[in-house]
């Protein structure tokens, strides 16, 4: 798994996209992205976690040009019995 942290946001970011960004590539509610969202507008990071490498850069692409300021990368590792 991939965990992908997001950490601040540049002036006219796009709340709204950001927010279908959320829903649509992590797969939660509309309530859950949202609070997402303004967990970051409010000076938080905010962190979410991949099946894979190349869909987190995905989403770190979308939420960059949405006006998230940085967006950053670690692999979690997965207990053997975690994964069977």
């Amino acid at each position: 798994m991939v965990k992908l942290v997001l950490a601040g946001w540049k002036p006219g970011l796009n709340k709204v996209a950001l927010t279908k960004a959320i829903r649509q590539q992590c797969e939660c509610s509309l309530s859950d992205a949202k609070s997402k969202t303004d967990r970051l507008l409010d000076g938080e990071t905010v962190e979410f976690a991949f099946e894979s490498e190349l869909k987190a850069r995905q989403f770190a692409h979308d939420a960059e040009t949405f006006g998230v300021k940085r967006a950053a990368f670690s692999t979690l590792q997965v207990p053997v019995s975690a994964a069977i």
